[in-house]
């Protein structure tokens, strides 16, 4: 009910002290180092492809929040100016708890029906 969500997840080894943090300059950094590849952006563009795709099946505009989940990491301060939240195990049952209702439960089966046929098809 809290809204529409992309989760991205990465199962990345833990090296050096765990954490993950965004840099005011906008670059994910794991243990203090740059992540490989792009895991915001990749965030992101889920996000949109999933807004794109209800868009196309239902005509309607919905909004959908980019998630990163580490496992096992620790977040060193949790920010969102990147557009992405980024959560670990800790944190990740209390933001979605958290989440106000912004969705009516026929809505919410009219999504999961869009997305079920996607995702069999």
């Amino acid at each position: 009910p809290g809204g529409i969500f992309a989760l991205e997840t990465k199962g990345y080894s833990i090296f050096g002290n765990g954490r993950i943090e965004v840099g005011n300059d906008g670059i994910l950094r794991l243990s203090n180092k740059a992540a490989h590849g792009d895991p915001l952006e990749q965030a992101r563009s889920s996000a949109r492809k999933i807004s794109r795709h209800l868009k196309s099946c239902m005509r309607q505009d919905f909004s959908v929040q980019p998630v990163l989940v580490f496992p096992g990491w620790k977040i060193a301060v949790p920010k969102s100016e990147s557009g992405v939240v980024v959560l670990d195990d800790e944190t990740i049952e209390e933001f979605f708890s958290s989440r106000e209702r912004a969705l009516t439960n026929a809505q919410i089966s009219e999504i999961c029906s869009h997305l079920d046929r996607s995702a069999r098809s």
